[in-house]
């Protein structure tokens, strides 16, 4: 997929773990990167995660509810994994307070403090999830799974893969309270990927996440076919730090709109809370035509 947009085998990433946002301040950098770089990390070892996504990696997508839940479980790994790692990299954190002030040190500890209990709280809420996903692979059965998912004409300009717990829709309407620590968050997984006639945008999610999930998905559906492109665009440059972009169409974009997709993408890795209005209309445009949306 990776190939699709790449420029003699790089493109760009923006992203990092939390000790490298501990060592530039919290700032998001990016950086070319070679294709064999930006690979997918396995869930499982090579041969099971071979024949476990093999209907997504081995079959052109086609919308069926299996590619979906695929696309779901992965990103649902992935994000375990990853913020399993995160946490692990707590106590090193915790230790950039030596030979500081006393006041410095306290901010340091303070804040390694709340991004452990905002780990584990994840943490907590992604256990919940993968064990659901995992008895709807093990049982074969994708019947509660629901997606939207959109298809473009052409390669999109940039490809990703995460979860997110929405807290606002498009409208900035609220969906749910992030700041309930007794409540298990409701989650959605989205993907833009390559397809064999060019792009597809897949919002997934299971039943336990429908009530919010829908209405995010039809807050995004509302857009006509000429809005809709750059509204995912908005989305997941402001949620999601697991992208890859086209050189080509980074590198041609003007110095303003790169500002405002970076600004987005710091977004994307801070602890800053989200305004109802994140999702508005920044002039960031995705030129890519609509063939069909689908609901499954």
């Amino acid at each position: 997929m990776l190939k699709r947009i790449a420029h003699n085998g790089h493109l760009y990433f923006h992203s990092g773990t939390v000790m490298d946002f501990e060592r530039t301040g919290g700032e998001l950098r990016t950086r070319l990167i070679g294709i064999n770089s930006a690979s997918v990390l396995p869930v499982y070892c090579q041969s099971h995660d071979n024949d476990t996504f093999a209907p997504l990696e081995r079959v052109a997508f086609c919308s069926t509810k299996e590619q979906c839940f695929l696309l779901t479980y992965r990103a649902v790994c992935l994000e375990y994994q990853k913020k399993s790692n995160d946490l692990a990299m707590i106590p090193a954190m915790r230790q950039l307070d030596r030979g500081k002030k006393l006041g410095d040190q306290i901010l340091i500890q303070a804040r390694a403090e709340a991004i452990s209990y905002s780990f584990e709280l994840s943490l907590r809420d992604l256990a919940t999830r993968k064990t659901k996903l995992d008895s709807m692979l093990l049982a074969h059965d994708f019947s509660d799974m629901y997606a939207y998912v959109v298809t473009f004409d052409s390669d999109a300009d940039v490809l990703c893969s995460s979860i997110l717990y929405p807290e606002y829709d498009f409208d900035g309407r609220s969906l749910q309270d992030l700041s309930n620590p007794n409540t298990t968050m409701e989650i959605v997984a989205f993907s833009l990927l390559t397809t064999p006639a060019g792009s597809a945008f897949v919002m997934a999610w299971d039943k336990d996440s429908e009530a919010t999930c829908r209405r995010l998905a039809n807050s995004l559906d509302s857009f006509s076919d000429r809005g809709l492109g750059h509204g995912i665009l908005r989305f997941i440059f402001e949620f999601c730090e697991n992208n890859y972009i086209r050189p080509a169409w980074w590198d041609n974009l003007e110095p303003e709109i790169r500002g405002k997709i970076s600004a987005r993408m710091q977004r994307a890795i801070s602890d800053e809370a989200r305004l109802p209005g994140c999702l508005a209309d920044d002039g960031v445009r995705a030129e890519w035509k609509v063939n069909s949306r689908e609901w499954l």
